[in-house]
């Protein structure tokens, strides 16, 4: 028994959702997109070459097809790893709100950006995108993005843009750095130098005094040095 005009129309929209009816650029894409991340879980070879290789893999399935959000929110994060921030975040802007590492290339992108154009609106933007990005950003990531607001280029005198930064750049190193958190003493050193620009001596003695617990801390005479500084400026009150 065959089935109605209505029925076979129906039929046909549930196999475009489920995807029944096929569609060959959209299944190459999907390849593309999983041999872009096989060759990431490998990790063979020469790491710029594998680079390559991903990128034009992902450039091929989102030309193919330009709504597999998860490939473009890949490129995207490549394109921030790289430096080209702009181009990091005309991609992901292309993508709707819900993809869940969205929120993690508008985070990264804009704190790199702001470190070149220091423009206030990029501050929002990434204390907006920390909010959201939840479990998708790294400690590594994290990291990162105080650093670019806690960093002033060479050369530049800080003014309240970049007091806004630092505020937002120190409450990110404090969160991450919190009590019972195991993190490396490098992002704790680095908060005691931030607090430092901020003239908060006492609190970044005792973030140097953390890291230096830490026996893989970078830089190691550089900060015990700061700290006898510090001890010694802060008793001499």
């Amino acid at each position: 028994m065959g089935l109605s005009k209505r029925g076979a129309a129906a039929w046909g929209i549930v196999l475009l959702l489920v995807g029944g009816c096929g569609d060959p650029d959209r299944e190459r894409a999907e390849e593309l997109f999983r041999q872009a991340r096989e060759i990431h879980r490998r990790g063979e070879g020469d790491e710029e070459q594998r680079r390559q290789q991903i990128i034009a893999r992902l450039k091929q399935a989102i030309d193919l097809a330009p709504g597999l959000h998860p490939a473009r929110v890949s490129y995207a994060l490549l394109l921030a790893d790289s430096g080209d921030y702009k181009a990091a975040l005309r991609q992901v802007h292309r993508v709707p709100f819900g993809e869940p590492r969205k929120a993690r290339v508008v985070a990264l992108a804009s704190a790199g950006l702001f470190q070149l154009k220091r423009d206030p609106t990029l501050v929002d933007d990434v204390l907006g995108a920390l909010s959201e990005a939840g479990g998708s950003l790294t400690a590594a990531d994290r990291f990162t993005i105080a650093r670019n607001l806690c960093e002033v280029p060479p050369g530049r005198i800080p003014g309240p843009v970049d007091a806004k930064a630092l505020r937002a750049g120190i409450a990110l190193l404090q969160e991450l750095t919190a009590p019972g958190r195991e993190v490396p003493g490098d992002y704790r050193a680095y908060l005691g130098l931030a607090l430092l620009k901020q003239g908060r001596r006492a609190e970044a003695a005792a973030c140097f005094e953390r890291a230096l617990a830490d026996p893989d801390l970078s830089q190691r005479d550089q900060i015990a040095r700061g700290l006898q500084a510090l001890r010694a400026e802060l008793e001499g009150k």
